[in-house]
Order: C-alpha cells, then structure tokens, then sequence
C-alpha cells in the first residue's frame, strides 16, 4: 500500500480505493472498522 494515511484513500480514483478496501477487508477488518479509519461510508466498503 503506497499511501501515507488511511484518509489518502478517499482521494484516489475508484478502482484503486476498491482494490485497497478490498484488501482490508482480506486482512479481516470489518466494514464498520475500514469505515471509520477511511471515512469512507460503510455502504461504499459494502459494495467495494
């Protein structure tokens, strides 16, 4: 992961933030877990 923050991943374009929010979701985070660190809302990592 090349990014410096979690709240970066708001910023890049929408087939990166789903390859990243997928891969979180791998490691075993919830959607309430990666919504909160990213600031992405919960029903964005549900479809990710």
């Amino acid at each position: 992961c090349n990014l410096k923050s979690c709240l970066e991943i708001q910023k890049i374009d929408q087939h990166m933030r789903d390859k990243y929010l997928k891969r979180l979701k791998e490691e075993g985070l919830s959607t309430r877990q990666i919504s909160r660190l990213t600031g992405i809302s919960r029903g964005i990592v549900l479809k990710s």
